[in-house]
C-alpha cells in the first residue's frame, strides 16, 4: 500500500507530538481502505476516498505558523499517492501480473538502445550494446531477456531489459511544464517499445493540454466537476479501469473531455 508506506515515513521522521497524534489519526483512517472488498463494483472505493479527501480538509490539519500545528500544502501527507493504490487495484484484477515476467510499481524501463561499437571494424567482436533507464514512475512493465551474437561467433551476449507496457504521470494538477515532460517520457517509452500506451491521472486540470497531438494516450480528470464539485466522479474512474483493461487488448479512441472527465 503506496499511501500507508508514505504516511509511515513521515510519522517516523514527525517531531511535533501533535502532529504525530494527527498521523496516526489519518493513518487509522487509511487502514480501512485496505479492508474494503476488491471486486469488480467501485462505488464503495470511490465513496471510501471521496471521505477520506475530505478528512483530510479538516481545519486542523492545516498547518498554523504560530503554534506549529499542522501540514503546510507541500506536505506528503496531501499527496495522490493514494491513486497509485487504486491503480494497483485495477492492474491486479486485469489479471496480468498472472504473467509472473510482467511487474508493476514504480520502476524505470530501457531507453535509447543501441549497438555502439568503439568503430566499424570492431563490430563483428564487439557491437557493444548500450542501454539507459528512464525515470522512476508508476508503470506495467514486461521483463524481457535478450541474447544476441554476431554471425560466425559461438558465444552470446544477454541483456535483461523493461518493456513500458502502462506508463502512468499521477499528478493533483498537471502544468505546462510537467505536461511537456510527459510527452518527453512518453517519446522514450514509445521509442523502446511502440504498442506502449502512457495515461496522466490527475484531481483536476488547470489547463486542457493537446492530447491528440501528444504522445500521450490518455488523461483522466478525477474531480472532472472541479471547482463545482470536489468529488472523485464514479465515472471517471470505470472509465479509467476499462481504459486500462483496453490498453492490454486493443486501441480506442474517443471523447468529449468535458463530458467525460477523459481526454484521448
Amino acid at each position: 500500500m503506496y499511501y500507508e508506506k508514505l504516511l509511515e515515513s513521515v510519522i517516523k521522521s514527525e517531531q511535533n507530538p501533535i502532529n504525530k497524534m494527527y498521523l496516526h489519526e489519518i493513518k487509522m483512517k487509511w487502514l480501512k481502505f485496505t479492508k474494503i472488498p476488491k471486486n469488480e463494483n467501485n462505488d464503495e472505493i470511490i465513496q471510501f476516498l471521496n471521505d477520506f479527501l475530505k478528512t483530510l480538509k479538516q481545519r486542523k490539519f492545516n498547518f498554523e505558523k504560530k503554534s506549529g500545528k499542522g501540514f503546510k500544502k507541500s506536505s506528503a501527507v496531501f499527496s495522490v499517492d493514494y491513486l497509485k493504490d487504486l491503480l494497483s487495484i485495477f492492474i491486479n484484477r486485469s489479471k496480468i501480473l498472472d504473467n509472473n515476467s510482467a511487474k508493476w510499481g514504480i520502476q524505470s524501463f530501457s531507453t535509447n538502445l543501441k549497438f555502439n561499437p568503439t568503430d566499424l571494424t570492431s563490430m563483428k567482436n564487439n557491437p557493444s550494446f548500450e542501454t539507459s533507464n528512464s525515470p522512476n514512475l508508476m508503470q506495467l512493465v514486461q521483463q524481457v531477456d535478450v541474447q544476441f551474437r554476431t554471425t560466425g561467433k559461438r558465444n552470446f551476449s544477454k541483456y535483461n531489459l523493461n518493456l513500458p507496457l502502462i506508463v502512468f504521470h499521477i499528478f493533483k494538477s498537471i502544468s505546462e511544464d510537467e505536461f511537456i515532460k510527459c510527452n518527453y517520457i512518453a517519446n522514450l517509452a514509445k521509442s523502446t517499445f511502440a504498442k506502449s500506451k502512457n495515461i496522466i491521472v490527475v484531481e483536476h486540470l488547470d489547463f486542457v493540454p493537446n492530447i491528440p497531438k501528444s504522445s500521450i494516450d490518455a488523461m483522466f480528470i478525477l474531480k472532472k466537476d472541479f471547482p463545482k464539485s470536489d468529488e472523485i466522479s464514479i465515472d471517471v474512474v470505470n472509465a479509467l479501469e476499462k481504459n486500462i483493461l483496453k490498453c492490454l487488448t486493443k486501441d480506442e479512441k474517443s471523447l468529449d473531455y468535458q463530458k467525460t472527465g477523459i481526454l484521448i
